[in-house]
């Protein structure tokens, strides 16, 4: 399954083969994308509680977790780039009409870069029973996302957004259903 590293590469070889596309559907694309992969990654971890098989995808989880992350890293860059031409004064413009879409996204980010940075058996060893409570925040990262998604489109969705965003609010519901049982 590590070949799920993969992922990001093949969109970036996708985005050079979608010519004519213009970066700001590709930026698009890749957020579409890369909120999938982590809802997934999401979504496998209390569904084997009702249905047992899901244990089969369950062990994974961090592979599609690692590659989300990657696919989110590039719409990010791509972000930074397309709507504030690189400038850190620009993101942190709290007048700029794109400040709130920002900020939720900068934090779900870093939530999801420290997810990435301890998913390794050395860093489940160190953080003991903590690792389980950091990975568990994640969930509160994936809510960002859906903040930052709801806030960046402007309610406005096409069917497949308005899909992936009912989604995403089910993750978030299994994941609080789960919580109580």
């Amino acid at each position: 399954m590590k070949s799920a590293y993969l992922i990001p590469a093949i969109i970036v070889v996708l985005m050079i083969l979608l010519n004519g596309t213009s970066p700001y559907q590709i930026n698009r694309a890749l957020a579409l994308a890369g909120i999938a992969v982590v809802g997934i990654t999401f979504i496998v971890g209390p569904l084997p509680k009702y249905f047992p098989w899901f244990n089969r995808i369950k062990v994974h989880r961090r592979y599609l977790g690692v590659s989300g992350f990657l696919i989110l890293l590039i719409h990010s860059i791509l972000s930074f780039q397309l709507f504030f031409g690189s400038d850190i004064g620009k993101l942190l413009n709290t007048e700029n009409h794109r400040f709130l879409s920002a900020f939720s996204a900068v934090l779900a980010f870093l939530i999801f870069l420290a997810l990435t940075l301890t998913s390794t058996n050395r860093a489940m060893r160190i953080l003991g029973p903590n690792w389980k409570k950091l990975q568990t925040f994640g969930y509160v990262g994936f809510v960002l996302s859906i903040i930052h998604f709801h806030i960046s489109m402007g309610g406005s969705f096409n069917l497949f957004e308005l899909m992936l965003f009912a989604f995403a609010i089910a993750v978030v519901a299994v994941r609080i259903i789960s919580m109580k049982k």
